[in-house]
């Protein structure tokens, strides 16, 4: 009887280990630290249809393999509350994925549509963006090289350009000239407001 209990609980724990794998596809790209990896048509769905309370509607996921196997899985989704009102809701969500079931990291609601999702190493972790560079979440994984698996959207790898310690921030001659410019409108006004209380 125990035996049977065991093999039961190593077929739950591979099922839950291939399921996730079996639906993500291997981009054949590495995340590694200096680089970017981003998908700029990473789909959030319509919300499931009124009939179907408790319905998740999935989108785009795009997932970052550890060395241990863990899987760190953005995912677009939209899930309608099967208790009343049956209001319906969408998300981009950061889900740790392992052995043991899954985790939600983080998660924002958002509305159905398309967006522009970002994972980049910043030290030892990984900072996940969405739309115009909005943190979602970040995690810590084992390794500095994961494997980029995606669904429903078309990932890519691109270079960090970041500026050496210490740099000091250059100001091309265009900044410089609108900067003067404000200055100078502004002792004007500065100027005309004192000559007006005399």
């Amino acid at each position: 009887m125990r035996k049977t209990i065991s093999t039961l609980f190593f077929i739950a724990a591979l099922t839950l280990a291939i399921i996730p794998v079996a639906a993500l596809t291997p981009s054949g790209l590495t995340l590694t630290p200096g680089y970017a990896v981003i998908a700029d048509n990473f789909h959030v769905p319509v919300h499931p249809p009124w009939y179907s309370p408790g319905a998740v509607n999935t989108g785009s996921q795009l997932a970052l393999r550890d060395s241990d196997g863990t899987l760190y899985i953005i995912k677009g989704y939209s899930f309608k509350n099967w208790l009343p009102p049956w209001d319906a809701h969408s998300y981009i969500a950061l889900v740790k994925h392992s052995s043991w079931g899954d985790q939600e990291l983080a998660k924002v609601e958002v509305s159905p549509g398309n967006y522009r999702v970002k994972a980049y190493f910043r030290d030892s972790s990984v900072v996940v963006a969405y739309g115009s560079e909005r943190i979602l979440g970040t995690f810590t994984p084992r390794s500095s090289y994961l494997d980029i698996y995606s669904e429903a959207c078309t990932p890519r790898l691109e270079k960090i350009v970041m500026s050496p310690p210490n740099t000091p921030v250059v100001v091309t001659s265009n900044e410089l000239f609108f900067a003067l410019l404000g200055l100078g409108v502004l002792a004007i006004i500065t100027a005309i407001i004192i000559a007006k209380r005399r």
